[in-house]
């Protein structure tokens, strides 16, 4: 029998770094990239304590958006732009969560940025990915919404009942933002507590649900482990599916290819 959990791989970051910057393939980069920047993004969050701002992560960000706008380029077929610059790190070896939305699940980057396109943004939104893979997927997003802010957090502990640990910083950074606002992870799976923690934060900060759109890799409700709350808050909340097949009619990845359609349902 086969049990999905949290596996890590100890990842050399100037070897990754190198590896990223030479590879042709824009999905792989930008994969690897987002593998990468949760990395060091836990790494942060490990010897802080909690998600903070800081130089040092809005670099991290900037680098990630670089390549979620060369993905972006190649699903449209325009000519790809320049890569970001090196990313300037002092970490030498990161752990990388395995993406499983991306190993088991069919999660396709292209198709957050096509919901994010779907999106009448009244303004740029602020961007947030839930880690370990809503980090890359949040980028996807802040490339399809024209969204310059970019930030991800860590949900911890007991699989259903997630919660957020950022600074005062991040807070007042999200509390100071007067726009709407973009949550991106995967799922929901059995409890939805990933997306719940956010949304906890959010509104906890003042931010009304009305500003904020939540990005999920699948159509559906709520697992049976959510509460009766947080299953009433995820049916008013607007959530734009980043389900591949959505955007499978019109789309296609290599052109020539037939359409590799999700295992899982919209």
């Amino acid at each position: 029998m086969w049990v999905y959990g949290d596996r890590e791989e100890p990842v050399a970051v100037r070897e990754a770094l190198r590896r990223i910057a030479e590879e042709p393939d824009p999905a792989i980069a930008f994969v690897d990239a987002a593998g990468l920047a949760q990395g060091l993004a836990d790494a942060a969050f490990a010897a802080a304590g909690a998600d903070h701002v800081s130089a040092a992560q809005a670099g991290l960000a900037a680098w990630l958006r670089g390549h979620a706008a060369r993905l972006a380029a190649a699903w449209d077929r325009r000519p790809l732009p320049t890569p970001p610059p090196p990313l300037e790190t002092n970490c030498e070896a990161v752990s990388v969560r395995e993406a499983e939305g991306f190993a088991f699940y069919a999660v396709y980057p292209q198709a957050y940025l096509e919901a994010a396109r779907s999106v009448a943004w009244p303004t740029p939104p602020l961007v947030i990915g839930l880690r370990s893979i809503g980090f890359g997927l949040a980028a996807m997003v802040a490339e399809g919404a024209g969204a310059t802010a970019l930030l991800s957090v860590r949900p911890t502990g007991p699989p259903f009942q997630r919660r957020l640990a950022v600074s005062d910083a991040f807070a007042q950074r999200l509390r100071s933002h007067a726009g709407p606002f973009a949550v991106v992870d995967e799922g929901p799976g059995l409890s939805g507590s990933s997306f719940a923690a956010a949304l906890d934060l959010l509104q906890g900060l003042g931010v009304g649900l009305e500003r904020i759109v939540v990005f999920p890799s699948h159509a559906g409700d709520l697992g049976p482990e959510a509460n009766p709350a947080n299953r009433r808050r995820w049916a008013a909340v607007r959530s734009p599916s980043a389900c591949f097949t959505s955007w499978a009619a019109s789309k296609c990845w290599k052109p020539n290819r037939p359409l590799r359609k999700s295992s899982r349902s919209c």
